[in-house]
């Protein structure tokens, strides 16, 4: 009887076959040579390969690039991690793990940490250690030419610049506003002082009037009738002026407005704290000489102490406007701006006067000096000055009088 296939049924022979056939293959399996049962594709990839420099050297023209080549070659160690291990177990990664170790810490990973140890799990160390040096090279002719194009200052400057450049900005901005509206606040109280004292004064000065015909009505022979107009006039003007004090609040608004500049005196002396933190830091230079990660981290130490400071200037700006704008309205604020300009001109104008007579002083002064030091020269004399000097005019004993002598 024949099955399916056409042949007769012989089961038992049919098995006999197929063992026989399996035991030929497990035979021919174990003689295959030792090295032959290795993955083609590990050996393509760590042994056997022949690295050329200029290849593994060069990087991805672009970002994307960069990043396609970076996620393919760890997925590509990923995946052979047994085979990693296994060539691990011989030393060499560990033996050699200085010319790697250091580039894992760059953010990001550059291409050459993955061709170093490329190299090295073919055992091809030289090949590493020439992968390494060219790289090290070609970091240190970038950044010198980098320092070169930054005018010779470190690469920490650069964050610290902006930094700087910002922080000074916002505190500048804050400093203009403040002084501005503190300046507004004192042309203000100082005409609502005016006008109290005026009031006070003729007060005091009527009251004195008054006192003054009452007690001398029998000397100079006042009537009666004019002292009691005059005293009636003058009390009924101490109560109307007094009562119209009153009325506009005068010395309560007074008050508020002095309570007010003492609080942006106060803003602006925090200002002023952060403003003069920033200010030795204006030097640029200072870090072409000095260690830029010593630098780096006095400049974080002060950036955050004036930002901390910074916030807490913003939250006292706050509460300020809003009494600054209650007292202050918009008609004060444009009355009181062309004030100040009218107020400015006229000081820079008395400045500028002092200041011609000044320079003219100064320019007699150096014709004199032209005169006696042609003098001089004339009679051959030998001049010394402060030649007598009093002990009491002695400030530094620390005297020298050559760099050499230090």
């Amino acid at each position: 009887m024949s099955d399916i296939s056409g042949n007769d049924n012989n089961s038992s022979e049919n098995v006999l076959n197929l063992r026989s056939t399996m035991e030929g293959i497990d035979n021919s399996l174990n003689i295959l040579p030792e090295n032959e049962t290795n993955n083609e594709d590990s050996d393509t990839i760590y042994t056997g390969q022949n690295l050329d420099e200029a290849e593994l050297l060069s990087e991805p023209s672009t970002p994307f690039e960069r990043h396609e080549l970076q996620i393919e070659t760890e997925s590509k160690f990923s995946e052979k991690s047994l085979t990693v291990e296994s060539l691990a177990s011989n030393g060499i990664l560990e033996e050699h793990k200085y010319l790697y170790q250091d580039l894992k810490e760059i953010t990001p990973i550059p291409m050459v940490y993955y061709r170093i140890k490329q190299a090295l799990l073919a055992n091809n160390v030289e090949t590493a250690l020439d992968l390494r040096e060219m790289y090290m090279e070609t970091q240190q002719t970038k950044n010198n030419q980098e320092e070169q194009q930054r005018g010779g200052f470190p690469k920490e400057f650069e964050i610290f610049k902006y930094e700087f450049l910002a922080t000074r900005r916002n505190n500048t901005h804050v400093l203009d506003e403040s002084k501005q509206c503190k300046r507004f606040l004192d042309l203000k109280y100082n005409d609502l002082v005016n006008i109290i004292n005026r009031i006070q004064t003729s007060v005091i000065f009527t009251s004195t009037i008054s006192g003054f015909m009452q007690a001398t009505k029998t000397q100079f022979n006042f009537g009666e009738v004019a002292i009691s107009i005059v005293s009636i006039t003058i009390a009924t003007y101490i109560s109307l002026v007094l009562s119209i004090s009153k009325y506009y609040g005068l010395d309560d608004l007074k008050e508020r407005i002095q309570l007010l500049r003492e609080k942006y005196s106060l803003l602006l002396n925090e200002i002023d704290y952060n403003m003069d933190k920033l200010g030795p830091w204006t030097y640029r230079k200072q870090w072409i000489k000095s260690d830029a990660e010593t630098k780096m981290l006095d400049w974080k130490n002060d950036y955050h102490d004036i930002s901390q400071r910074y916030n807490e200037i913003i939250a006292t700006k706050k509460e300020l406007t809003s009494e600054y704008e209650d007292i202050m309205d918009t008609k004060s604020r444009n009355y009181y701006d062309i004030e100040n300009k009218k107020l400015s001109i006229k000081n820079k104008e008395r400045v500028y006067k002092w200041t011609y007579k000044e320079d003219e002083l100064e320019k007699k002064i150096a014709m004199d000096k032209k005169k006696m030091n042609a003098d001089v020269e004339l009679n051959q004399l030998e001049m010394k000055k402060d030649s007598i000097v009093l002990q009491t005019e002695e400030n530094d004993n620390w005297t020298y009088s050559d760099w050499t002598e230090v």
